[in-house]
């Protein structure tokens, strides 16, 4: 909200210095170029940001088949209070809310897949985590693994290369530990959470 507020208040001045050249002697000087650009840098990243809530929403409906899907990029204000969650859904709801740095993360790894880094990889499987608690599955542990079984189909939806897609998810994968409380060994290929998709990529821990 904040941007947007600026961008209206350097389009109005930008307004002003068009159509009242008198106030400053000339219609295209210095000052009509500095607010002018001001505006277009204040509009882009709010227009970015739902660019990039819709990309990952439409990715996160296709990939459960449910087209009531939304995604949102949260404040900095809402993160200090949901600083504990990379992401989260409220149950029953399909909307999913995702952390301004889990947001930030995700768009750098869709710049670079191949390049990313664990952070990154990981925004990935977060918006893929929190697509499966919209699917039904509530259980924190079976969301992961389910999670874990589609992060590639997922990045593909996103407009990743397949073969890098693949090497994404085995990644992610690779990277649990069993600190991590949603761990659970039965997450692993034929163990009991493994769902047997067709195409399924992911790596058996070591």
């Amino acid at each position: 909200m904040v941007f947007i507020g600026l961008a209206l208040f350097f389009a109005y001045l930008t307004y002003r210095a068009w159509f009242s050249p008198q106030i400053t002697g000339t219609r295209f000087d210095l000052y009509f170029f500095i607010v002018f650009g001001l505006t277009i840098f204040c509009a882009s990243i709010p227009i970015r940001a739902v660019y990039f809530e819709l990309k990952f929403a439409r990715a996160a409906s296709e990939l459960v088949k449910n087209d009531d899907i939304s995604v949102h990029c949260i404040s900095l204000i809402s993160g200090v209070i949901y600083n504990r969650y990379a992401g989260f859904v409220t149950g029953g709801e399909p909307d999913i809310y995702l952390q301004g740095d889990t947001c930030e993360d995700l768009r750098r790894f869709l710049w670079d897949p191949k390049g990313a880094s664990l952070s990154e990889q990981y925004a990935l499987h977060v918006l893929t985590h929190e697509t499966m608690h919209v699917a039904g599955i509530l259980n924190e542990q079976k969301a992961d693994c389910a999670a874990f079984q589609r992060n590639h189909n997922m990045a593909m939806l996103l407009g990743v290369d397949e073969s890098v897609a693949k090497v994404t998810a085995m990644e992610i994968h690779g990277q649990r530990s069993p600190r991590h409380p949603y761990y659970t060994k039965d997450c692993e290929p034929d163990g009991s959470l493994d769902e047997r998709l067709p195409g399924a990529v992911w790596l058996k821990t070591k």
